[in-house]
């Protein structure tokens, strides 16, 4: 087979053509080509005074089912001057007009990656601020293929029909199923042996080519996963595999995942199997357009014992991480994990939502997953202070382009200085304040402290020191709820000249 891309020539890495044989769990990753891709546009300057397209390329992939592209090097520029978080990366599929817009904060959201693309053919454009200059290194895609047959179910058919939960995801590059929960950011629970392959959540998922290659929704309804908000034990066997994890808001949208689906599943310890039926909605395997699509089947609860639960309950690969739902009220009592249907008999398995060490982490989360419902957030895009109305005592405080976690900017305090900004949470309670943060060449006693105003004084919450990017976060104490006066602050006491602390992403937010 000849590869090829516009004018260029690659060749593939490894074939990925035949799923994992059959085994206890069900994870299905689709399967794909890896195809390595050297490409750089160089650096293109925008020398007019608007806005326009500097970078245009086509990725062209024969027989591709779909593609999702992978870049070495993103630099997107941006002109304080001009309104907006600066230069774009557009990508459009030509099969079906989905596009993809990224600022260089999602660029590492999405790891330098795309979302996938239906067809054979990606347009790759950058839309440059004026008087910027921008850049573009691709290293690899992946091709999809039309997947291999994997037949298998509870007893001599497969009951499972078409749904359409707006709970459920499918997750990729693994091949599992994640869905929304009812936590204080609405985060993700699925399998544990599915969280070290997740990157992608994927909702409104098509139908499948009748051959059974995966269609995807347009980048609207794909999310990134963060890598950071991941908690699991990795899948340790039956009743005990579980994972948690949250994406990013949609790049697109600008919506989190469950402001676009609009709900989310209440989970609740399992009840006793008699008179009760299980629920199991996923993205099995299957053949033709079903392949991978989301479908469901109710079957009998047949075992409830300690973390385990088992149910007689049509499942297929790429069901694994699927809500067991408790047909009787609709809530979900447990995580999908495990095959062990066949057509004489036996039943599936999963872990009970009654597992500690799931209810821990859920407890303490992660990431995006401490995030709440915003009440306020900066990541200092703006490359100015004052748009993001925050106080600065002295010109020691600049926003810096070196400064930030993520994106083009952040806050460097250096010396003796410091940043505040006031915060109204009235009408909001269980308060959290998170943020990354890192110092450099602080001398002994020097640090970053950082503090919260309660209306009546200032209330030390850490004194940084660590010289590697860490996020923290803090649930504020009942003080802090419904609070009109409430204030955050950064504040460094170095004497060193080139003494500094940076900060990025700073969250207030509420689980109310």
């Amino acid at each position: 087979m000849q590869f090829r891309i516009h004018k260029h020539t690659f060749a593939p890495l490894a074939l990925i053509g035949a799923l994992c044989g059959t085994t206890f769990a069900q994870e299905a990753p689709p399967p794909f080509i890896p195809v390595s891709y050297a490409y750089d546009t160089g650096w293109v300057e925008n020398r007019s005074s608007q806005r326009i397209v500097t970078i245009s390329f086509t990725v062209y992939q024969p027989q591709a089912e779909w593609m999702r592209l992978y870049f070495q090097d993103v630099h997107l520029g941006r002109n304080p001057q001009v309104p907006g978080q600066g230069s774009i990366l557009r990508m459009t599929a030509f099969k079906d007009g989905a596009v993809q817009e990224m600022n260089t904060t999602h660029v590492d959201q999405w790891q330098k990656s795309s979302a996938y693309f239906n067809g054979e053919s990606v347009q790759v454009e950058v839309l440059a601020d004026p008087g910027t200059r921008s850049r573009l290194v691709m290293r690899a895609l992946d091709m999809g293929l039309a997947p291999a047959d994997d037949p298998s179910q509870c007893g001599s058919t497969d009951d499972r029909v078409p749904s359409s939960d707006p709970r459920s995801a499918r997750l990729l590059p693994i091949g599992c199923t994640g869905w929304l929960i009812n936590d204080c950011a609405h985060c993700f629970l699925t399998a544990g042996h599915c969280t070290s392959g997740v990157s992608v959540a994927q909702f409104n998922v098509p139908n499948s080519s009748s051959g059974g290659g995966l269609n995807n929704p347009p980048p609207k309804d794909q999310y990134a996963v963060d890598s950071s908000s991941i908690q699991s034990n990795g899948g340790q066997g039956v009743g005990n595999d579980w994972g948690y994890f949250g994406t990013y808001p949609n790049s697109t949208t600008g919506l989190t995942a469950y402001q676009a689906q609009g709900s989310a599943f209440n989970v609740v310890n399992p009840p006793g199997t008699s008179n009760n039926t299980i629920r199991i909605t996923g993205y099995g395997v299957d053949n033709g357009v079903r392949n991978q699509t989301q479908q469901t089947h109710v079957g009998p609860f047949v075992n409830s014992s300690g973390t385990t639960v088992g149910y007689v309950t049509d499942t297929q690969g790429g069901n694994s991480g699927s809500p067991v739902i408790w047909e009787q009220t609709g809530d979900a009592v447990g995580i999908h994990t495990h095959g062990g249907c066949s057509s004489t008999g036996g039943n599936n398995w999963g872990t009970g939502a009654n597992h500690s060490a799931l209810q821990n982490a859920i407890s303490s989360p992660k990431g995006v997953c401490a995030s709440g419902n915003s009440i306020f957030s900066d990541g200092f895009e703006s490359g100015d202070y004052l748009a993001g109305s925050w106080v600065v005592q002295n010109k020691k405080a600049k926003i810096r382009k070196r400064a930030g976690k993520t994106g083009n900017w952040g806050a460097r305090l250096k010396r003796k200085t410091w940043i505040e900004r006031a915060v109204d949470t009235t009408g909001f309670s269980n308060v959290t304040f998170s943020y990354w943060r890192k110092t450099k060449n602080l001398a002994s006693g020097e640090h970053m402290r950082v503090q919260w105003w309660d209306g009546s004084k200032w209330n030390t919450l850490e004194d940084a020191t660590g010289t590697s990017w860490g996020q923290v976060t803090f649930s504020l104490p009942a003080s802090a709820d419904n609070n009109s006066n409430l204030k955050i602050r950064f504040r460094t006491n170095s004497n060193q000249k080139k003494g500094w602390g940076d900060v990025d992403d700073v969250t207030v937010a509420s689980c109310s």
